[in-house]
């Protein structure tokens, strides 16, 4: 039995190390920096030699060096619709139709008329080619970047979204699903159709990569689609493909996702911090322009998106290997005739066991099948997006890490923890051993009646009373403030990222807690009337009376009362579901609402599943750890 435990103790370490191991290579830091930039929304973003050129909202275009410094910046007329680079100039379509030349010292060389707004245009192979967008006059004007003159004008369906030029042909994908396929010899078109309305367009391989905006991703080559995929990221918002060797990362709304040239995902999506406006590739670097928040986001290698890296498989098979190893180990080393006096046990009381099966089956079915389920997909990417459910090992893991809301989740549970145990420790232990301490039994009854009474109240009713406490127009707390001539200090309570977090915190004061009075109250009255009156005679009172001899003999009930808070500070998210939304910002997310989040409002489920793993972990661990010392204290009594 010592040799069989002696095994399962170095089975069960050399799990926990390839465990370990495989965390870290998944969450190790994976080369990622950022960069932010005062100006207005990013509308488009193009390379310019070692440097990169923006257009944006406030209707300017400036220059970055490669290490993120600003050349020039060039201060335009209208609003810029559609940009790149190519040749030393950089070309800016305008709504008016103009394309405005601009060198690479920022200084206006020239302007191109082509009569309608622009709604696309690329430079490459000497070719500038634009899109023009106007009612019943939707088409794709070709000209020569050495003299821009007019070389084609070819009529389209409607109006393009995406151009790309290469291997002789310029592609043109519209509003209405078509990707145009034009040869630059003869401007001779052909068509192919996709599910949705076009997006992007990028060589990719021997053929071309295209998106649309229903998140249909396809390879087009010989003239029409090999291969379909799906892409995550919100329904009917623009996509953006950068290419990088064997890699392609498509962008859309906040997610970026890894492809190869089969259209296989390499990885789960990347969550970002807002809206993707631009995605290009340097080598092996990605980098995505965040409209929302004015910044750029890079990743080295792709690794941040890719999964790349035997190691990273074998890990997880070798910890799985090792801990079903040590698991037969453990049988093995309970004692056998122990397991045998089980099994006569169980066959003497047969019937009642037989009687049991309907409900283990029940239990099975409906609740230890699913919770098996989310295990597994836990280590998948499985989400609305996507038609497939592949294994991606720890990824889901990893972005946890690297989109950085579950670690703040994280940062405001231990936060809301510590502020429940002190709640739960104060007030309903004080009142509890109060009412406890009253002679009159009349008074005690109507007491106790009167904190258990709220309870009959849905929670719900409290928090939408607080929402109104908290409200900045009229409710209670800037009420009170003007009326005590205060008017500086009222502010949006639950809208301010200062005092969010903690206003939540303060809801339900005075902290009277009836499940917790009732668990501490049951505790007194449990003491025996000879021990109380064993302890006044040696002269204990007030708080002596409380600290030496209630307080150690309601050990088991606040140990129970902060297990179960435990659980349900991980668990509930009832406050910031209703209250904040994880607001401002993500000043009040909570694990909980995260997982609600990519559950329902994102389609997320194999993340879901991960977030819910992990939470179950750290539920599961204190319980045993509990009910294991209980049990030690419980056989020392028996004893």
């Amino acid at each position: 039995m010592k040799k069989a435990m002696l095994f399962f103790i170095i089975a069960s370490a050399f799990a926990l190390f390839a465990l370990g191991a495989s965390l870290a290579a998944y969450l190790w830091p994976a080369g990622y920096s950022s960069a932010r930039f005062e100006s207005g929304g990013v509308i488009a973003s193009a390379a310019f030699g070692a440097s990169r050129v923006y257009s944006t909202s406030d209707n300017k275009v400036f220059c970055l060096n490669a290490d993120g410094e600003r050349r020039w910046e060039f201060q335009m007329s209208g609003s810029a619709s559609a940009l790149d680079a190519a040749g030393g100039a950089v070309y800016v379509g305008l709504g008016s139709g103009r394309v405005v030349l601009i060198s690479e010292d920022g200084e206006q060389t020239g302007v191109l008329d082509t009569g309608s707004p622009i709604s696309a245009l690329r430079a490459a192979d000497g070719l500038l080619a634009v899109a023009n967008a106007a009612p019943n006059a939707n088409s794709i004007k070709v000209y020569s970047l050495s003299a821009l003159s007019l070389l084609a004008e070819l009529t389209l369906n409607s109006a393009a979204n995406a151009i790309e030029i290469g291997g002789g042909r310029i592609y043109a994908a519209t509003r209405r699903g078509d990707v145009y396929l034009v040869a630059q010899s003869d401007f001779t078109m052909k068509t192919v159709r996709l599910d949705g309305e076009g997006a992007a367009l990028r060589l990719f391989g021997a053929g071309l990569l295209a998106a649309d905006k229903s998140n249909g991703l396809y390879y087009i080559e010989d003239g029409a689609i090999a291969l379909r995929d799906a892409f995550p990221g919100d329904n009917y918002s623009s996509a953006h493909i950068a290419v990088s060797g064997g890699t392609a990362a498509v962008g859309a709304g906040n997610a970026l996702s890894a492809f190869d040239t089969g259209l296989k995902k390499r990885g789960a999506a990347l969550r970002l911090g807002g809206t993707i406006q631009a995605v290009y590739a340097d080598g092996d670097r990605i980098t995505a322009v965040l409209r929302d928040e004015n910044a750029t986001v890079a990743f080295d290698a792709l690794r941040s998106v890719a999964v790349v890296g035997v190691f990273k498989t074998a890990a997880p098979l070798s910890a799985a290997a090792a801990l079903a190893v040590s698991f037969v180990l453990a049988v093995f080393a309970f004692d056998l005739r122990r397991v045998k006096a089980a099994a006569g046990l169980v066959y003497k009381k047969r019937r009642a066991y037989i009687m049991l099966l309907p409900t283990f089956a029940l239990l099975i079915l409906f609740a230890l099948y699913p919770a098996f389920q989310a295990l597994v997909m836990a280590f998948t990417d499985w989400s609305a997006a996507s038609r497939a459910v592949s294994f991606v090992g720890l990824d889901n893991f990893r972005l946890m890490v690297s989109e950085g809301y579950f670690l703040i989740g994280i940062k405001n549970t231990l936060l809301f923890l510590a502020s429940y145990f002190i709640k739960v420790l104060t007030v309903p232990l004080g009142i509890a051993a109060l009412v406890f301490s009253l002679r009159n039994e009349r008074a005690k009854y109507w007491l106790r009646f009167f904190i258990v009474l709220p309870m009959i109240v849905p929670s719900i009713v409290m928090i939408l009373m607080w929402r109104n406490i908290f409200d900045p127009s009229n409710g209670l707390i800037n009420t009170l403030l003007r009326g005590f001539g205060q008017e500086g200090l009222t502010r949006a309570w639950l809208a301010d990222e200062r005092t969010a977090l903690w206003s939540l915190m303060l809801v339900g004061f005075p902290f009277l807690d009836a499940f917790s009075f009732l668990i501490y109250y049951g505790g007194l009255i449990s003491i025996g009337g000879e021990v109380i009156e064993a302890g006044r005679l040696d002269g204990a009172k007030g708080l002596r009376m409380f600290f030496s001899l209630y307080l150690p003999l309601i050990k088991a009930q606040i140990a129970t009362l902060l297990l179960l808070g435990f659980i349900a500070q991980l668990q509930d998210f009832n406050l910031v579901l209703v209250l904040t939304k994880g607001g401002p910002g993500t000043k009040t997310y909570l694990p909980g609402y995260e997982l609600y989040l990519n559950a329902t409002a994102f389609g997320r489920y194999g993340y879901a599943c991960a977030l819910g793993l992990l939470m179950f972990v750290a539920i599961f661990i204190p319980s045993f750890i509990s009910n294991y010392i209980s049990d030690r204290r419980g056989k020392r009594v028996d004893i």
